[in-house]
């Protein structure tokens, strides 16, 4: 846990002592880190599986079974992408609220044009569109749960 601190030490003409404290403190990890390192680990582990079975040979076909999702080579590398993107937040607090604000909206509307209309191109089913709105929803609610700083200020007024 790191602390800032700032001390501010007055006399004054009436002998009275203030004395303030302020600190800023950071925690040592937040809610999004944990989001963010999961969900990369799950979009990662989706994606290379799915252009292992697919191949590169084209982008928008084969389209493979991954579990209950499918996917085209294209779909895959861009799971692939996006898991990267949640690991490289999971470095630190910022970081890590950061990617979620940005991969929650990202994968809730992907998630959303699953469900309403398959694009052949992608080869995905309505299992990813839940699967996306899931982990899109997660990640905003853990970047809301994740605070930048805890600050807290303390006063005290000592007569002379």
């Amino acid at each position: 846990m790191a602390v800032e601190r700032e001390h501010i030490h007055e006399v004054h003409d009436h002998g009275a002592v203030v004395s303030e404290e302020r600190a800023a403190v950071r925690e040592p990890f937040g809610v999004a880190q944990v989001f963010a390192l999961a969900i990369g680990i799950f979009l990662i582990v989706i994606g290379a599986v799915g252009l292992a079975r697919a191949g590169l040979h084209h982008f928008d076909s084969p389209t493979v079974s991954v579990g209950p999702f499918t996917m085209t080579p294209l779909l895959a590398a861009v799971n692939l992408f996006l898991g990267l993107v949640g690991l490289i937040g999971a470095t630190g607090r910022a970081a890590a609220r950061s990617v979620c604000m940005f991969l929650g909206p990202v994968m809730i509307a992907g998630g959303i044009v699953a469900m309403i209309q398959g694009v052949r191109v992608l080869g995905w089913s309505r299992a990813d569109g839940v699967i996306y709105i899931i982990l899109g929803a997660a990640a905003i609610i853990a970047a809301f749960l994740t605070p930048m700083v805890a600050a807290y200020e303390e006063r005290r007024v000592t007569a002379a």
